[in-house]
């Protein structure tokens, strides 16, 4: 939205609550203001939502005992071991450590 009007936006800070105000007094209009301001309004949303997904993902792996196993691969934090056990299911049906390697999509 602001670099379609001209407006440099580099970094993150348009993104920032506490920088709203001063990204909010660069735009021209006041319609172009209201839904500059119901995007934030998304992105706030988005973010609470993400965050509680995170957590319900994480309560759900602890469940688990292989998610500790796979915790204990170097590079693999809680979210990736989570997100690998969801598509894996096991790592006990795979007869080597060879068979079981992490799908290239998972490894970002």
């Amino acid at each position: 939205m602001f670099r379609g009007r001209g407006i440099e936006c580099n970094g993150a800070g348009v993104y920032a609550p506490d920088e709203r105000k001063e990204w909010m007094a660069q735009l021209d209009s006041k319609a172009v203001r209201a839904r500059a301001d119901r995007q934030w309004q998304e992105l706030d949303l988005v973010e609470r939502l993400i965050e509680e997904a995170e957590d319900d993902l994480l309560a759900e792996a602890r469940t688990y005992a292989a998610t500790r196993i796979l915790r204990s691969v170097p590079g693999i934090g809680p979210i990736r071991a989570a997100g690998t056990l969801g598509v894996v299911g096991t790592p006990h049906r795979f007869r080597t450590k060879k068979q079981y390697s992490v799908p290239r999509k998972l490894d970002r």
